[in-house]
């Protein structure tokens, strides 16, 4: 939680009838719009890294796909060979997104 909220939360009480302390009604309202405001920016920066953390996966993959080609070319695998997997690869992948999208 971020300092904004607990400073809003920690607001001494009022008084609110009889002698007893609470929070009024107003108090209440106030304490209400910042801890809302505090789980939107916490909802936005959730999405925020779930974006980053979508790109960051992409991009590992990518770089291991590399890595793989270049081990087993240096483990003498011809690039012809590599290059129709990589297709029959790519075939495979859009068909399979065609098929979940019907």
């Amino acid at each position: 939680m971020d300092r904004a909220a607990c400073s809003v939360l920690k607001r001494p009480l009022d008084a609110v009838s009889e002698g007893r302390s609470g929070y009024s009604m107003s108090s209440l309202r106030e304490i209400e719009i910042a801890l809302s405001q505090q789980l939107e920016a916490g909802d936005a920066r959730i999405a925020e890294v779930r974006r980053e953390l979508k790109e960051a996966q992409a991009v590992r993959r990518e770089l291991s796909d590399d890595l793989n080609y270049i081990q087993r070319r240096l483990a003498g695998e011809k690039q012809e060979d590599l290059f129709r997997e990589r297709l029959a690869r790519k075939r495979r992948k859009s068909e399979s997104k065609q098929d979940a999208a019907e």
